[in-house]
């Protein structure tokens, strides 16, 4: 195949063929060879070309039957199925002359040949052997030798096999290469110069192993001058000395101890000044610094105890106890540990000096490649020839375009004369020239002999297989065996190819140095590398050293609790734990619309745009309205109907939670406080009033819901459109829904999530005031402060049991909130005299609120006026739990009460009596309790 470069190439222009690539160098006006296939491929990795064609047995057999023709008296008989020619002779009908001692056919023959090769005809009668000359016609290709170090041979073949032109094509090989170093540069020559990485004594060292350069500090580091880290500098080991006679800190606060739990741990923590035997360390036992000599101050602010030498100003009998801290702050661990950790932690590879990752942020995939022009390390992005690119060259070649290999061999004359032979003793076949020569003889004499042996697969395949491409007059693979990856390179001097390699060099740069020297395999180092791809594309992964969020720099994830988040300190730049607090929250688009309809609209504004039909909760009448009815795009609501004129079309937004700050009157419903043990850390955002659509299949009762609702009260279930009471129609585990009865076949089945749907927040101690709790009997100004009992605990996570001031008698005559969650009584907590226990020890640092709600206790031989409590009174205290439908008001309650003797608490809200009322057994809501929605009346003795 001739060798095709671009005829206008430009400098840099890459051109690709045989397996090799050229770089055009404008300023030489040469290509220079550049890239190394590192493939060892012949003809058994190429698809068969129109010219040069493989050869094959039914290709060989075609051959010989296409040569041998029958002639008088003689047979060709070729199967081509059982690949075998029988040649017989045959007795002529009609003999005339003496057939017994005849010596010379009646008629003489001419054997001849034409065609690429021709021979002059030779008249054959019989009486002796004959042979064609034959002369192989001239190709038009002057006799000699192509190729040299400098150049390589071009050669076309034509579709017989035949050389019809040579050339040759200059290359340049690139024999020396530049190298430069912070100060200093060289040129190497390759094959003969050796690149020598050296160190320096006991700062840098290197070492080569397996076609590896490794660079690196020694286990011992002494740097001659200054040395500056400009990141985080940690020592690990057990002495770290500072030879140095000024030691200068820029930080504030010294941490000793570091890391010690408690006081105990850190006990003797301290300084020793050496030669002097002078001690100032901390002792645990009195929480006290010692100093173990005489302290020379030259005043002294707050109470000392023991002697003072020296003059004291109106300080007599102080110690540091009575000493306020001011700007110069004392030391703590935590102040210690803090600035110990801000300082380690703010590390980052593009505080190094040589590194900008800032004015250019990396991408995925990129590396940092050395810019001389900045002498910085920046982003980037390495290319070269890739495999793809190989492949998609070589899916374009031929048989044409390629040398012959070792098993698929190219099909020739010379080759399918090799493979023919005979065994008669009238048939003489010479495998150089293809002639065969028959001498006449009778059947008793074609017997196979000795020397012509009769052709057979075996003999032809074995003649084959022991051909090889050593067996050319100009190709020594012996006297020196070829290796993975060599090709075969023209040696002038011996006029022959032998193995060796070609190519040019791969040069890898880091900080100035390069690798010159000819390699086949470039490893990647390090214990986070790993390599993976069986198809085109190769992978080479460097696994990152930031394997958690706090391995970050700004990222200080130290103490951090479950369902906190990270928050930025800007005053320590840096990424803190933190809880969600109100001014985190965004209340913006937490709203309620109220319209009344006019009978010819579906369509309403919206104040807020809600984001979702699913953040919004649609009331016709009071009415609540499925997800499926009505549409929501941007702040237009759009009804599945129209409302007749009239009817009020509320409309509730649900977004993010809402600040609580200071409580407007009426505006804490039973809904946002709810039981204490669900918070907005366990409910994923996509749980807030979703929908789930089903249709019935035949005799279904059981669906699989979206999202596991916890509880069959967080979701409302209608079939047909009619609403299913909770446990009784139907039950829910995990996001299973089960119906009590199969629904009749292809009647939707429509849920509805409600979730957690307005984030309160926690209520400001003392900001709920009698305003809040509307209009009862019982108001800040009808009773005197301090007449009924409160105590405050903190929870540690840990205890369950508390002890109260004064022993309520039952559970349900206290009210006990924990983080402002009321707590039920004997489900959540219980009392045995003055022993609150809770089921569950409450959280670290829960606030624990508790309000008796008897009247108050004097400790007094007479008890005054309203002292007497419930024990001593041997009230009772009972209750009743229900649980809303969305449609019954009245409920029944024990006989003797008024609205102002019960207390009603509508999901953990306490209710005024304003909003309910009662008569004989019957106590009255003004309007239906939700669905779900938990009610508790708690009654006072009567």
């Amino acid at each position: 195949m001739a060798l095709n470069f671009p005829a206008s190439p430009v400098n840099g222009q890459v051109y690709v063929a045989l397996g090799r690539g050229w770089k055009y160098n404008s300023s030489a006006g040469i290509w220079e060879a550049n890239i190394n296939v590192n493939t060892v491929f012949d003809s058994d990795d190429i698809s068969e070309g129109t010219a040069n064609l493989f050869t094959t047995q039914e290709r060989t057999d075609d051959f010989v039957s296409n040569l041998i023709t029958a002639g008088n008296n003689i047979t060709v008989n070729y199967n081509d199925v059982a690949n075998s020619l029988t040649i017989a002779s045959t007795t002529p009908t009609t003999i005339s002359g003496n057939a017994g001692t005849a010596t010379a056919l009646q008629t003489a023959r001419n054997f001849s040949a034409t065609g690429d090769a021709t021979a002059p005809a030779v008249s054959f009668d019989g009486t002796a052997n004959v042979a064609l000359n034959l002369t192989l016609a001239n190709s038009g290709v002057s006799a000699g030798s192509f190729g040299s170090g400098s150049a390589i041979p071009v050669i076309t073949v034509d579709s017989k096999g035949r050389i019809t032109s040579a050339s040759t094509q200059s290359v340049n090989i690139v024999t020396t290469t530049d190298i430069a170093g912070d100060s200093g540069t060289d040129t190497i020559t390759l094959g003969t110069d050796i690149l020598t990485f050296a160190g320096t004594t006991s700062e840098i060292e290197t070492a080569v192993t397996n076609n590896q350069v490794q660079i690196g500090l020694p286990n011992d580091v002494t740097i001659g001058n200054n040395l500056t880290v400009t990141g985080t500098l940690t020592v690990n080991g057990t002495t770290t000395t500072i030879n140095s006679t000024q030691l200068d800190v820029d930080d504030l606060n010294i941490t000793i101890a570091s890391g010690a739990g408690n006081a105990a741990a850190a006990n003797g923590a301290g300084i020793t000044v050496d030669g002097a035997s002078a001690t100032l360390t901390y002792t645990s036992s009195n929480d006290r610094w010692n100093f173990n000599k005489e302290l020379v101050v030259a005043r002294v602010h707050g109470n000392l105890t023991g002697n003072v030498t020296g003059q004291v100003s109106d300080i007599s009998n102080f110690s540091t106890t009575n000493i306020t801290e001011g700007s110069n702050l004392y030391y703590t661990d935590a102040r210690a540990d803090a600035r110990a950790t801000l300082r380690i932690t703010a590390a980052s590879i593009g505080n190094l000096s040589d590194v900008d990752i800032t004015t250019s942020a990396p991408t995925n995939g990129q590396v940092l490649i050395w810019n001389s022009s900045n002498s910085e390390f920046e982003p980037g992005t390495i290319t070269g020839y890739a495999t793809s690119d190989f492949n998609t060259d070589f899916a374009s070649k031929d048989t044409d375009d390629l040398s012959e290999g070792s098993t698929n061999l190219y099909f020739t004359d010379a080759r399918a004369r090799s493979a023919i032979s005979e065994n008669s003793t009238q048939l003489a076949y010479n495998s150089s020239t293809g002639v065969l020569t028959f001498t006449q003889g009778n059947t008793d004499t074609v017997a196979e002999g000795s020397s012509n042996l009769y052709f057979t697969n075996a003999r032809a395949d074995a003649r084959i297989a022991a051909a090889s491409i050593d067996a050319l007059s100009d190709v020594d693979i012996t006297t020196s065996a070829p290796t993975n990856g060599q090709a075969l390179i023209w040696n002038a001097s011996n006029s022959e190819f032998e193995p060796g390699t070609v190519g040019s060099t791969l040069t890898v740069q880091d900080e100035g140095s390069a690798l010159s020297t000819s390699a086949s395999i470039l490893n990647f180092v390090g214990a986070g590398v790993t390599a993976s791809g069986t198809g085109a594309t190769k992978t080479i992964t460097i696994a990152s050293s930031v394997s958690a969020i706090s391995d970050l720099s700004d990222v200080d994830a130290s103490g951090v609790a479950n369902g906190e988040i990270l928050k930025y300190v800007s005053a320590s730049s840096e990424f803190q734990p933190s809880l969600i607090t109100n001014s985190m929250l965004d209340p913006t688009n937490v709203f309620a619309d109220q319209f009344t309809a006019n009978g010819s609209t579906a369509a309403f504004t919206l104040s807020s745009d809600p984001g979702s039909k699913n953040a919004v909760q649609v009331f016709v009448d009071g009415v609540p309205q499925k997800a499926s009815g009505y549409t929501v795009s941007g702040t237009t609501l759009t009804l599945g109907g129209t409302p007749t004129n009239g009817q009020i079309v509320e409309v509730r937004g649900y977004g993010v939670g809402l600040p609580v700050g200071t409580v407007a009157d009426n505006s804490i419903t039973g809904a946002k406080l709810q039981n204490g043990t669900i918070g907005l850390n366990k409910i994923q955002a996509g749980d807030y009033y979703n929908a789930d659509t089903f249709t019935a299949g035949s005799n279904q009762t059981a669906y699989t819901l979206t999202t596991d609702p916890g509880s069959p009260y967080a979701i409302t279930v209608y079939v047909a459109n009619v609403q299913q009471k909770p446990v009784t129609n139907y039950t829910v585990s995990g996001t299973t829904l089960t119906l009590s009865a199969a629904p009749t076949q292809g009647v939707e089945v429509y849920v509805r999530y409600y979730g957690v749907a307005l984030a309160v927040g926690t209520v400001a101690d003392s900001s709920i005031t009698g305003a809040k709790l509307q209009d009862g009997t019982i108001t800040i100004d009808k009773i005197a402060a301090g007449a009924y009992t409160k105590q405050t605990f903190t929870g540690d996570n840990t205890t369950t049991a508390f002890t109260l001031s004064t022993d309520p008698g039952v559970a349900q005559a206290l009210l006990i909130m924990v983080d402002n969650v009321v707590q039920e009584p004997t489900e959540n907590y219980t009392t045995s005299g003055t022993t609150l226990t809770f089921t569950s020890a409450p959280a670290l640092n829960a606030r624990i609120y508790v309000r008796f709600l008897g009247l108050p206790y004097a400790n007094a031989s007479v008890p005054a006026d309203d002292s007497v409590t419930n024990v001593k009174l041997n009230l009772t205290y009972t209750s009743n739990q229900y649980t809303g439908n969305n449609s019954a008001t009245a409920y029944t309650i024990p006989a003797g009460h008024t609205a102002n003797s019960v207390l009603v608490i509508l999901d953990g809200l306490i209710l005024p009596p304003s909003d309910y009322s009662v008569s004989g057994t019957t106590l009255t809501f003004g309007s239906a309790p939700l669905l779900n929605q938990s009610i508790d009346i708690r009654y006072m003795p009567v």
